[in-house]
């Protein structure tokens, strides 16, 4: 009889997972459509600086999640730190003095890294994220829109079509239409999965930076559909329901923390994965109290201890959800980045002579979980509005059966790319 992954404690069951995973380590579970043992991970080539950089960043992504989680835990949530970071190093190279330091030491870049070392090494990371693994589609993409009668400065979009591919494109915000134009780019740039992320331009806007990820994997093993079946859920408040839940043997690696148990599952050749940390009781929200940034670079130290992985048997509900306007200001804020949506003491002078701020930073994001894989999106939409008006707002066994907070990452280098937890699998 199976165990189940409710009953694992780190006291009383960690010598004999031990056992377990040492009997496994050289145990490899082959992909059903696939005859071959999947290829090793790409190994990337990144500038000195990247590693630190990348620590940095996931701080950063773990906390901006968990900041904008803390009043959302009464409903399923997804974003993507990398999108967000990304749009916000655009509009950090627009930003000069306190605003510039601000969204700087918020994004977790070193002090003594100048704007074209932090270009750089964005660049240098997305260029090889992009062709880790020919198995998985993986495309970034970024724009700026801006009125047409609002003066740029050449340097500022200089820079983000160099250094970030950037579409830069000037539209008559006047002329209801450019509405669709940014929309059109939303859905082009998610495969259709986010159609839309404004309903209109308001008077005072003047330029709208944005990033759109776009993800989709297969597992290095693929669950058999035939083996789906309703399976108990237990919510947050202790009440059940049958919910569709994925099962099979498949490649895994699992660790441990105090509360709680980790289980990462792999995609194609093992660059990207997802890591599901499962809290050992149902105190989701003490739970998601606690955990940080520093907690998640450790679950991950953890998991990359040894590059070995292990059989087992798991059980994951199947989910698909989108999140739509979720608002980020007051998140940004909590995390430091203050000046840049104050009209008055914003500094965006090195993108325009025009004073300038942050009138709002929002996401929309699309993620679905099956048994062939996942497929995710997202899309940052940063707007910039012109001051005369102010900011708006034995083998072991994991049975997944209650809210979960995952991540879906590229491990070799660590790179966060989506987050998320799930309360409710059946929204």
């Amino acid at each position: 009889m199976k165990t189940p992954f409710k009953q694992f404690s780190p006291r009383h069951t960690m010598l004999p997972l031990l056992l377990a995973i040492f009997l496994l380590l050289s145990c490899d579970v082959k992909d059903a459509s696939n005859d071959e043992t999947p290829a090793e991970p790409y190994v990337f080539d990144l500038i000195p600086q990247s590693a630190e950089v990348i620590e940095e960043s996931n701080r950063f992504g773990v906390s901006f999640y968990m900041e904008a989680a803390s009043a959302n835990l009464q409903e399923n949530l997804m974003l993507s730190p990398l999108s967000a970071s990304a749009a916000l190093t655009m509009l950090l190279n627009g930003a000069e003095g306190e605003t510039y330091t601000q969204i700087r030491d918020m994004l977790g870049y070193p002090a003594d890294l100048d704007m074209v070392d932090i270009n750089r090494v964005y660049r240098d990371l997305v260029k090889q994220l992009l062709v880790a693994d020919k198995t998985v589609k993986l495309s970034l993409a970024n724009s700026v829109f801006y009125h047409h009668l609002f003066d740029v400065k050449p340097t500022f979009t200089a820079a983000l079509k160099a250094e970030f591919d950037a579409l830069v494109q000037d539209l008559d915000f006047s002329d209801p239409r450019s509405v669709d134009v940014i929309n059109q780019w939303a859905s082009d740039n998610t495969n259709g999965l986010i159609e839309s992320v404004l309903d209109e331009l308001d008077p005072d806007l003047v330029m709208v930076l944005m990033n759109a990820i776009y993800y989709k994997g297969s597992w290095t093993n693929k669950f058999d559909e035939s083996a789906t079946q309703d399976r108990t859920f237990t919510f947050a408040d202790g009440s059940t329901a049958q919910v569709p839940t994925m099962s099979g043997e498949v490649t895994a690696r699992y660790t441990a923390g105090n509360g709680y148990h980790v289980v990462e599952l792999p995609y194609g050749r093992r660059n990207f994965s997802m890591v599901i940390v499962i809290p050992d009781d149902h105190e989701f929200e003490s739970f998601m109290d606690a955990f940080d940034g520093e907690e998640w670079l450790e679950v991950t130290r953890r998991l990359g201890s040894t590059n070995e992985w292990m059989a087992a048997d798991v059980y994951l509900p199947k989910f698909k959800y989108r999140t739509s306007d979720f608002f980020l200001n007051e998140t940004l804020q909590n995390l430091g980045m203050q000046n840049a949506f104050d009209s008055g003491r914003a500094d965006f002078s090195a993108l325009s002579d025009t004073p300038v701020f942050v009138g709002f930073v929002k996401q929309d994001s699309y993620i679905d979980v099956n048994e062939e894989g996942t497929e995710a999106a997202a899309v940052t939409t940063i707007g910039i509005r012109v001051t005369s008006v102010g900011p708006e707002p034995t083998k072991p066994t994991f049975v997944i059966d209650r809210p979960f907070l995952y991540g879906i990452r590229e491990r070799t280098t660590n790179t966060l790319l989506f987050m998320g937890h799930v309360v409710d699998p059946r929204e």
